[in-house]
């Protein structure tokens, strides 16, 4: 499910890099799922678009047979995010690795008064952390290590440029966005770089379900920026990504 002011990038070819959908009425704008440090639930932070001073909430059940409790948020008067707590039962922890990648499928919908449901949307989260660990090695020297789920990781992979013959920036089809990823799964690899370029939601999702990490660029100048509101604007966009 895509937010309904999802922006249309173009390149210098002229070609759409993104997709775009049109929605209107009150609707839930994005679903973003991130995982507690201790790995025992997960926080989904709801955005809600539309008609503001009514009162409103969020309920999401899991789905796949997961046993974890139903969760629900009410929205402050005014407010468009509200915040989703799930904790998982220890039987139901299943930490995401390129090894096993266990994705968390749920149902989320938009409720308003009397219980009315205004908008439903099926989405996913996975358990996982990613963090720094500044490692001693042999000399004396000091590097900085990637840890996931508080393990040091040690990802092979690849640079993805994201270039297709039929289309430049976009791929043909969605099959053909996923077959590059499931190559690249199948030689061993289990990350990829994705440079200079932000792909549609559905790559990273490709990625998700088959265990590849995502090392991914932000697509800027080089140097200093010279203005303030240009850095601003652009970290800002870097938040937002």
């Amino acid at each position: 499910r895509l937010p309904c002011n999802a922006v249309v990038c173009c390149g210098p070819s002229r070609l759409l890099t993104t997709t775009v959908c049109l929605c209107a009425g009150t609707s839930i704008e994005s679903v973003v799922g991130s995982s507690w440090d201790d790995l025992s639930g997960l926080t989904i932070n709801v955005t809600r678009e539309g008609a503001l001073e009514q009162p409103m909430g969020a309920r999401m059940r899991m789905a796949d047979g997961v046993a974890a409790p139903p969760a629900a948020c009410s929205f402050a008067a005014g407010a468009r995010h509200c915040l989703l707590r799930v904790p998982l039962p220890p039987q139901s922890r299943h930490p995401w690795t390129p090894q096993s990648p266990f994705l968390f499928n749920f149902t989320l919908a938009l409720v308003g008064e009397k219980n009315r449901t205004l908008d439903s949307v099926h989405s996913y989260a996975a358990l996982r952390t990613v963090g720094r660990l500044r490692s001693a090695e042999p000399g004396g020297k000091e590097l900085t290590r990637l840890t996931l789920n508080g393990r040091r990781a040690y990802l092979i992979g690849t640079l993805d440029q994201g270039f297709w013959p039929e289309g430049v920036y976009t791929a043909p089809t969605d099959e053909a966005l996923a077959s590059d990823l499931l190559t690249l799964k199948r030689l061993g690899f289990e990350a990829v770089r994705k440079h200079q370029k932000i792909e549609p939601r559905r790559f990273y999702y490709h990625c998700d379900r088959l265990g590849i990490a995502v090392i991914q660029d932000f697509p800027g100048g080089r140097g200093a920026f010279g203005n303030a509101s240009v850095e601003a604007r652009f970290r800002a966009e870097l938040r937002q990504m």
